[in-house]
């Protein structure tokens, strides 16, 4: 029987060491509803992101949102900002939103020390002739872009955005339309399939419009 077992165990197939070997990467939610399933999952812990936009855009309230989706006691959130938006004054403004704890403040949301995942906004002139992502050549330091600018739908300015670049991750291609309400950034509706050229800024309707186009809202 002893013998059985022993030329069982030397047959039975070895694990494979690449598999064992593999790490795991934590996904981050961004709590913008619809904006994971676009990222194709979330943000993965420890990258380095950069959300491109047009000034107004959202870039600011999504980089909130993040945060406060994500800050823990144990795992804290560095926020560091400059130049004309000082810490008192984002956040005056940001307690408008539903996602904003103020129990999170000096506790979830502080000062950290290595270990980070780093989210950057940089303000980006669109010209709608093209599409850039930043003015600093830095894009191909970072994991993930996620580039929101501002385009002309059917004579209204609208805000649509798309994701870039997403190192390790298979992401959506798609251009989405998003709005801000008191929840922050919320992605609505299908991908824009009716138009060309959304990357210019003022697109191309290729379908057929039945009905005169409403203000873009959020669903409930």
């Amino acid at each position: 029987m002893k013998k059985q077992n022993a030329a069982a165990k030397r047959s039975a197939p070895k694990a494979n060491a690449n598999e064992s070997a593999k790490v795991a990467i934590r996904q981050l939610p961004t709590g913008a509803r619809g904006l994971d399933e676009i990222l194709g999952g979330s943000i993965p812990e420890f990258s380095f992101n950069i959300i491109a936009g047009t000034p107004g855009c959202g870039k600011t309230t999504l980089a909130h949102q993040l945060v406060f989706a994500n800050a823990t006691p144990q795992k804290p959130a560095l926020y560091i900002t400059i130049l004309g938006e000082p810490a008192m004054k984002m956040l005056r403004y940001q307690q408008q939103f539903s996602f904003f704890d103020e129990s999170k403040l000096g506790k979830a949301i502080r000062f950290s020390g290595a270990g980070v995942t780093i989210l950057s906004t940089v303000e980006v002139e669109d010209s709608f002739t093209a599409m850039p992502l930043s003015h600093y050549a830095i894009s191909f330091l970072t994991d993930d872009i996620l580039r929101m600018r501002y385009a002309e739908i059917d004579g209204q300015i609208r805000m649509v955005m798309v994701v870039m670049k997403m190192r390790g991750g298979n992401h959506s291609k798609d251009f989405r339309e998003y709005v801000i309400t008191d929840k922050g950034v919320v992605i609505i509706g299908p991908r824009q399939t009716d138009y060309t050229g959304l990357t210019t800024g003022i697109p191309t309707r290729v379908g057929k419009r039945e009905d005169p186009t409403a203000e873009p809202k959020a669903t409930k």
